[in-house]
């Protein structure tokens, strides 16, 4: 119910890793999601300062690939990665959520083999270093 727009599986048993029961038996899943409904800023002030502190000093190209329909990764949020990571690429994939491997595996697979193949060597450096 949660992606409609997904097809339903007809195993459902991979689902299990993801889930937890509670003593009552019902299942849910493994995190809270009103983790995400919080506030902005909703990681505790010094973890969110040294995630930022720590971006000063990425100098390398970095990627970030995202689901579209994430409901937790937002435009705002991208901007403001690109705004302390300049030289931030950012890949946005339509049609794929949060979970964007399993919703469009192919797609992201594109995404990362294209940044590589700009960025790398065969010898794995970074061509900015060469």
């Amino acid at each position: 119910e949660y992606y409609p727009h997904r097809p339903r599986p007809k195993d459902t048993s991979g689902l299990m890793k993801n889930l937890r029961r509670r003593k009552d038996g019902r299942l849910h899943w493994h995190w809270d999601p009103k983790l995400v409904e919080g506030p902005k800023g909703a990681e505790p002030p010094r973890f969110e300062q040294l995630l930022t502190d720590a971006c000063e000093g990425v100098h390398i190209p970095m990627l970030l690939i995202r689901g579209l329909k994430s409901d937790i990764v937002s435009d705002e949020g991208v901007s403001d990665f690109q705004g302390l990571v300049p030289q931030l690429e950012v890949v946005n994939i339509s049609g794929a959520g949060h979970m964007l491997v399993g919703d469009k595996n192919d797609v992201f697979n594109q995404g990362l083999a294209e940044f590589l193949n700009r960025h790398c060597t065969s010898a794995g450096r970074s061509k900015a270093d060469n």
